[in-house]
């Protein structure tokens, strides 16, 4: 029948059915009226939320009486147990993936393994020199160096604890330029380098600065913008200790690398 005001002490909705003791529907006996059950499955004894669904804490689409593991949070994707399907979140599922403990915020191929674009065996996201032609051997930046037998601006290059270039450099910055001038079809990047002595801040900066100077110098004989890169390292690649003040003097350098 249909209960149209209240009786015996509640009251009841306009326009919902109720049983003949004066109770609304509940098909699946979980508590909720079948008129906001939004889940009407009969699934005896389990919990269920105010919409007749059952309890999903983790809001992984599987009920916590099922779940075995029950703190797996969206957008983690998941199996029919709750568990993750895509271990190293690198959004190839564990089932394809080829690789399936890449390091968190690594690029990865449709096989879920390292992106490594040139082939050169450093990972896209590590490589200063993504582009590096097909056999050209590199360093751990991902960028060629030996091939090419370009000079390292050096320390003694430069004004101390300044990016100013002493003319010493000259020769230096020539053989460069020359190099250039022989082999039309390469790019260089030009990497400023410092020791440890300073804060991570200054000497980022300060690398930045030295290279920037080697990058005018090689402008204004003649080289295009065009095939020069610039980059600043710090004292983030060191190739000596800087426990020495001979190992500090070799950290601060400006290297020349062949892009392509």
């Amino acid at each position: 029948m249909l209960a149209s005001l209240a009786g015996c002490g509640s009251t009841k909705h306009i326009g919902m059915w109720v049983e003949g003791d004066g109770r609304a529907p509940d098909y699946d006996s979980d508590g909720v009226p079948d008129n906001i059950d939004l889940c009407e499955v009969e699934m005896p004894g389990v919990p269920v939320d105010e919409n007749g669904c059952p309890w999903d804490d983790d809001r992984d689409g599987v009920a916590n009486i099922i779940d075995r593991c029950p703190e797996t949070y969206p957008p983690a994707v998941v199996d029919q147990w709750g568990c993750i399907i895509d271990g190293d979140a690198d959004g190839v599922l564990d089932v394809v993936d080829d690789c399936p403990d890449t390091p968190p915020d690594t690029l990865v191929d449709f096989a879920g393994c390292t992106l490594d674009s040139d082939g050169d065996s450093i990972a896209d996201s590590d490589d200063l020199c993504p582009n590096t032609p097909d056999g050209l051997a590199v360093g751990g930046d991902g960028c060629a160096n030996s091939v090419a037998g370009l000079p390292v601006l050096q320390a003694v290059h430069f004004e101390f604890n300044r990016d100013v270039l002493k003319p010493t450099a000259d020769a230096v910055l020539d053989q460069v330029a020359n190099y250039m001038s022989a082999n039309p079809e390469v790019r260089i990047l030009i990497v400023g380098h410092t020791d440890s002595l300073g804060t991570d801040v200054y000497n980022l900066e300060l690398s930045w600065r030295r290279a920037r100077s080697a990058y005018q110098y090689l402008l204004g004989v003649g080289v295009s913008p065009d095939r020069l890169l610039l980059a600043g390292k710090g004292e983030f690649s060191p190739i000596d200790s800087n426990d020495s003040k001979e190992g500090q003097a070799r950290n601060r350098r400006v290297e020349f690398l062949v892009v392509e």
